[in-house]
């Protein structure tokens, strides 16, 4: 089941874009509590963003490599252009969680580009830190 009584905050660390010259440290800070998620960093076109959502997390059977998977989805800004000319955009991303001991961890996250750009997929790294 997924998990209902999530809690930690995050630091946005460096990313990958398949194709294009983006920014890719993306740094910035992200808090999770029991589902909704916040935060901001620098993004990939070196605006700041802002977003709110919920992330869906769920236990895999112990393993040494990967401890979740997790599903966000949300709202963000920062990422308006001529060609999309709104404040709010969706975000989502997949991820999976790697834990060190039972408190701190790395996530890498997959989120799919929409929209024109020679990007179609970003790779992000965040450092997670469990409040419980």
């Amino acid at each position: 089941p997924a998990h209902a009584d999530n809690a930690y905050f995050g630091v946005h660390g460096l990313s990958y874009h398949d194709s294009g010259s983006y920014n890719n440290a993306n740094y910035g800070l992200y808090l999770v509590y029991k589902g909704i998620t916040g935060g901001f960093y620098d993004n990939s076109f070196n605006r700041n963003t802002y977003y709110l959502g919920y992330a869906w997390e769920w236990d895999l059977p112990a393993n040494s490599a990967i401890d979740s998977v997790s599903l966000m989805a949300s709202l963000a800004t920062g990422y308006y252009s001529a060609q999309t000319p709104y404040e709010y955009s969706p975000m989502g991303a997949l991820s999976i969680k790697h834990s060190f001991d039972s408190q701190q961890g790395v996530r890498l996250a997959y989120l799919p580009i929409y929209g024109p750009g020679p990007a179609s997929y970003v790779l992000h790294l965040s450092y997670e830190y469990s409040l419980k």
